[in-house]
């Protein structure tokens, strides 16, 4: 009944997890979703301790062992880390991220490190019929190691591994670690080590690949997620009839938030303010382009990332009259994301959970006028953001700037496509997308982008030539904010010299004020103010 027990307790609490990873973590209360894994979780695991009554000594909560776990476990640690070490230093970038962020991996791997030999292991183990492992006995030529004891170390560390998926590179070490450890383990039971050993590999794979081959360490199913969603202030600039510059903003996307549209003019005076979907929550997403509807710039609205909102277009004046709505012929679910520009109005489905690579231009009425997919072009996820290369609306083949959602997985990264080739180039070091900008700048055109935006990014600006994209125009952080959240971006010509300025609206996470600031493009402040 015990063996029973045990194979069902391994299966529920993997079954939870991995409900959590491929489930959870997209829905919009995913804390509450956390919360009741960890917490169904650690019952599994206190449960499983008293009906088997575990002893100190089998969880590896002992010393006496030590001299040997140093030969076995410090054995594995100091080889497998010089490997790691100097594929880092040839293949990897050394990244600095703060003591605070190492400081967090060691009670994670101390966590990880329980959980793998204590519980899952030792379960697999007793429902192998392995029973308690002997530990380490000096006078024995070798370890005891048995075919139940190596089929449950084996199988513990696949299942260990599948909590890794679909970031296939992080799985792989962590079949191959979690087969060594667990094996050292169960000869030799003694947690300090095992935590010491996971500890050092885990921190130098954290510094040399975390940012980069490991994806930020990102497991289960990538996609949407609400945790870069809230508070800031979306932007957008465009001019009225009278050719005077003006501003629209929107709240944060979020549930619950009206997606109150406010126009300003640049100095940050009030000038219209309607809401433009009443019926849908997560405020919503808009751009600002001349559509020909009317004798200024129109605005054009969209729902917000809300799981439920469909691809509703609405186009109104800077007045609030609606001039035209309809919906859009994209997968529904998720709003969509928007631009303005050639006349046209650009969509791209979501962002949300397995969102196509697809871009549609839609005319001032809704009319669709052609459509793009580029799955397998980019490496982006949860659908994508696109507008046409600035200055390129005249060509015949048009091309188009593609970049990624705020996704973890999402490099930091613009991929050009011109004449169906398709150009990447870096902007940041560092994952969760971009937002950008068209800026003109000295008779040519440019790319404004900024990382994220997400909680933690700094205010990061650079800007790069188009369409020869890998010349760098300029490179600068305005100022400084230990809270920052990236920014949103929009340009605009503020003062008639025929060279944008810089808009940057706050970027989205929890308690950040929607604060616009306008900017010369080395950085000077022009305008500071509060849009709601």
């Amino acid at each position: 009944m015990k063996r029973l027990w045990a194979a069902a307790s391994v299966g529920i609490f993997s079954t939870a997890i991995l409900l959590y990873l491929w489930w959870g973590k997209f829905q919009y209360d995913h804390s509450v979703y956390l919360f009741l894994t960890y917490l169904l979780c650690s019952a599994l695991v206190i449960t499983n301790h008293f009906i088997f009554r575990d002893g100190r000594r089998t969880l590896g909560l002992r010393l006496d062992n030590w001299r040997a776990a140093s030969r076995f476990f410090g054995s594995f640690t100091v080889l497998a880390w010089g490997g790691l070490l100097a594929a880092g230093l040839v293949w990897g970038e050394l990244n600095d991220y703060g003591w605070r962020g190492l400081a967090v991996y060691p009670v994670w791997a101390a966590a990880q490190q329980y959980l793998l030999q204590n519980f899952l292991r030792l379960r697999l183990e007793g429902a192998l019929g392995a029973g308690v492992s002997p530990g380490w006995d000096p006078n024995l030529a070798s370890a005891p190691w048995d075919l139940p004891r190596v089929v449950a170390a084996v199988l513990t560390a696949a299942l260990f591994a599948v909590f890794h998926i679909p970031n296939w590179p992080l799985t792989v070490l962590t079949l191959f670690g979690g087969v060594a450890w667990c094996l050292l383990f169960s000869a030799v039971p003694n947690l300090p080590w095992a935590w010491l050993s996971q500890t050092a590999l885990g921190l130098t794979l954290i510094l040399f690949f975390k940012q980069g081959g490991l994806g930020q360490f990102e497991v289960g199913a990538p996609g949407f997620r609400y945790e870069g969603y809230g508070d800031g202030v979306q932007v957008a600039g465009g001019f009225d009839e009278t050719g005077r510059p003006f501003l629209a903003t929107l709240p944060g996307p979020d549930r619950g938030t009206q997606s109150m549209v406010r126009v300003f003019s640049v100095d940050g005076a009030l000038r219209e303010t309607w809401e433009a979907f009443p019926e849908y929550g997560f405020s919503g997403r808009l751009a600002v382009g001349d559509l020909g509807l009317t004798e200024g710039d129109e605005i054009v609205v969209v729902p917000g990332p809300g799981a439920s909102n469909p691809p509703l277009v609405r186009v109104f004046d800077l007045r609030g009259r609606r001039l035209a709505e309809f919906l859009a012929p994209l997968p529904g679910g998720y709003g969509a994301a928007v631009a303005v520009a050639c006349g046209g109005i650009y969509l791209c489905p979501g962002p949300g959970p397995g969102a196509p690579q697809t871009v549609w231009r839609l005319s001032p009425k809704g009319r669709v006028e052609r459509a793009w997919n580029f799955t397998g072009t980019t490496r982006f996820v949860n659908g994508l953001n696109a507008r046409p290369v600035p200055g390129t609306c005249s060509e015949e083949e048009e091309d188009l700037l593609l970049w990624g959602t705020s996704v973890s997985v999402n490099p930091a990264e613009v991929v050009t496509v011109r004449r169906g080739e398709a150009t990447v180039l870096e902007v940041f070091p560092a994952t969760y997308g971009l937002t950008i900008a068209p800026v003109a700048f000295r008779g040519a055109w440019g790319v404004a982008a900024s990382p994220g935006p997400l909680v933690g990014y700094p205010r990061w600006v650079r800007i790069f030539s188009v369409p020869e994209i890998e010349t760098w125009l300029r490179d600068f952080v305005p100022f400084d904010d230990p809270g920052a959240a990236g920014a949103n971006l929009a340009s605009l010509d503020v003062d008639g010299d025929g060279n944008d300025e810089l808009v940057m609206g706050e970027g989205s996470g929890r308690g950040r004020p929607p604060r616009v600031r306008i900017l010369k493009l080395d950085g000077t402040i022009l305008y500071d103010w509060l849009a709601f």
